[in-house]
């Protein structure tokens, strides 16, 4: 096996360490933007992966400014306009250190933004397919034997981080060192359809037997991250795969061969599925799919959501809950109550401990005071819902479980949607996303301002979709919204006919076929799910691979001589 050369390093380090770094300790950062909802949340390993980028994106840049050749045009003039409206919406950004830096927790700002593209236009002058497929591959095999183990029940990598209390994923749900469930969804169907590919098309029967495996691990992983979005990559990557295998033609059964091999690795994904899937945990996916059905059955109509208002100025604060308006106010060391016409409401004790409302028709209302160290707390339980109020003199402001206050400043209200509960209340952050886009056509708010400009005092669309206050909105959960918002419209269109022409470009490499299904599969997942530092490099690095190999010289067959013609003058001369 052929030495590595140094100029591939750090393609090959990006392609290992985003994917596979993983610290297992848990890291709270309290500079994640005290001043929203959430005071402390954690570092989900992110900044290591994000290390690991820039420095390989520096040493990328080291490379290419020391080569002779140039990237391919139809790839590096996309990516100059994409980082210069990167850069330019960085420097007028509200908060130019995030912008810069990226956002806690994710660290994707113009600094990774502009490693993603030293990275792919390294990879497209490369001339090395062979290496950083194999390099990727092996890559994507390491994480996915940890899924699977994390799948049967086994998991390698728990630390002490499954003990965290912003530890939410639930047992045998697939996250591997991807960071999160969504991710390693994300990551399967980018590269589930390479493994796709190279079964189908490699010469070699060892290399086409271990891709094949590597297919049936990855389909396995996307099945137990509960992603749709990673399942419906796969899905479409793998029919791309079988569309550019099948538009190649020729005569059988020589085409026919690869999509036999391409069919008999799906199946064997399925069977690996149905085989294993005893071994999930029975109620992952059930409440993502339960609010599908919800969201689904108000389509035709007004939105119904239980909790209709909750707004908290400081003063007092007003709950409407199907169609009952509740209002309280402090005074003194008393509690006021009025209904949504000025009415005055009484409680008494209830069995349980807490207070309950005399009048009937607010049955549904119960009030659990306590006590905590920063002062009173009275929780307003609806339903299912509960509501923390820190109550003071002439006080009532939103609070935590432990009495802290969130947020200083009034509530916000806005018109809930009928859609906004769809694919695990992606509407509803959508909804909300979407009139952040005004003004924005040039350039964004810069990388990482998401959770500045999010209403994340919407506290009746939280509880509504979501069950909780304390979840802060730092993405849109969709690639496409993402980069609108950080770096403008014309960012994005930039962007989308640059992949545009990647798929649509003829590609003869034997790799072409895998190389479309990976970035098919990845742009699919993108539509509900985010660019993230663990799997966005391995998806660039892929897109530079097919631009240098569609900007590549085929080599051509050499023409058969024509059999020589013996001349009858020489034979009698």
């Amino acid at each position: 096996m052929a030495a590595i050369k140094p100029k591939l390093l750090p393609l090959v380090a990006a392609l290992v360490a985003t994917p596979l770094l993983v610290r297992t300790r848990w890291v709270d950062d309290p500079a994640r933007f005290p001043g929203l909802t959430v005071p402390a949340a954690n570092d989900f390993f992110a900044w290591w992966k994000a290390a690991a980028c820039l420095a390989a994106g520096a040493v990328a840049l080291a490379v290419l400014a020391a080569r002779r050749d140039r990237p391919p045009r139809a790839l590096a003039l996309p990516l100059l306009a994409y980082l210069a409206a990167v850069w330019l919406s960085a420097a007028m950004a509200a908060d130019v250190r995030t912008a810069v830096f990226g956002f806690a927790g994710q660290y994707e700002g113009a600094l990774t933004l502009s490693a993603y593209a030293a990275l792919a236009l390294l990879a497209a002058c490369a001339r090395a397919d062979a290496v950083l497929a194999g390099t990727a591959l092996a890559a994507a095999g390491a994480a996915w034997v940890l899924g699977l183990a994390e799948f049967a029940g086994r998991p390698w990598l728990t630390g002490d981080a499954a003990g965290h209390p912003y530890f939410w994923l639930k047992p045998g749900q697939i996250t591997a060192t991807l960071i999160y469930s969504n991710y390693a969804g994300t990551y399967a169907a980018l590269m589930a359809p390479l493994a796709a590919g190279v079964a189908a098309t490699a010469r070699d029967r060892r290399v086409r037997g271990a891709a094949g495996a590597l297919f049936v691990l990855g389909a396995v992983n996307a099945y137990g991250s509960q992603s749709r979005g990673g399942m419906a990559g796969l899905v479409a990557g793998t029919l791309v795969v079988a569309a550019v295998l099948w538009r190649r033609g020729g005569a059988p059964p020589r085409s026919l061969a690869p999509i036999i091999r391409l069919a008999s690795v799906a199946a064997a994904a399925l069977v690996a599925v149905l085989v294993l899937r005893p071994l999930a945990d029975p109620q992952l996916g059930v409440k993502a799919h339960e609010d599908d059905a919800v969201a689904a059955a108000t389509l035709g109509g007004a939105a119904s959501l239980p909790i209709e208002a909750l707004e908290v100025d400081g003063r007092s604060a007003h709950v409407r809950y199907r169609g009952r308006s509740l209002r309280l106010y402090a005074a003194g060391d008393r509690l006021l109550l009025t209904d949504g016409a000025g009415k005055p409401l009484t409680y008494a004790p209830a069995a349980d401990g807490t207070l309950h409302l005399t009048d009937p028709a607010y049955d549904a209302f119960r009030l659990a005071p306590a006590a905590t160290p920063r002062g009173r707390i009275v929780a307003v339980r609806c339903g299912a819902f509960s509501i923390p109020l820190a109550v003071a003199a002439d006080s009532v402001r939103l609070a935590s479980a432990a009495g802290a206050v969130t947020s200083e400043e009034p509530a916000v209200a806005l018109p809930p949607a009928p859609w906004e509960r769809l694919l695990s209340g992606r509407g509803y952050i959508w909804n909300r996303t979407l009139p952040l886009l005004r003004g924005k056509a040039l350039l964004g708010a810069g990388p990482g301002a998401f959770a500045r400009e999010f209403p994340q005092r919407d506290y009746a669309g939280k509880l509504n979709n979501y069950g909780e206050l304390a979840v802060l909105f730092d993405k849109p959960h969709d690639l496409y919204l993402q980069i609108a918002h950080a770096s403008g419209g014309a960012s994005l269109v930039v962007l989308l006919a640059l992949w545009a022409s990647l798929l649509a470009r003829p590609l003869p490499h034997p790799l072409g076929p895998a190389l479309k299904g990976a970035l098919a599969g990845y742009l699919v997942a993108s539509l509900v799910n985010d660019s993230v530092v663990a799997v966005a490099p391995t998806f660039w690095i892929l897109a530079g691979l097919a631009a240098g190999l569609a900007r590549a010289p085929q080599r051509k067959a050499m023409p058969i001589p024509p059999k020589p013609v013996v001349s009858i003058t020489a034979v009698f001369t």
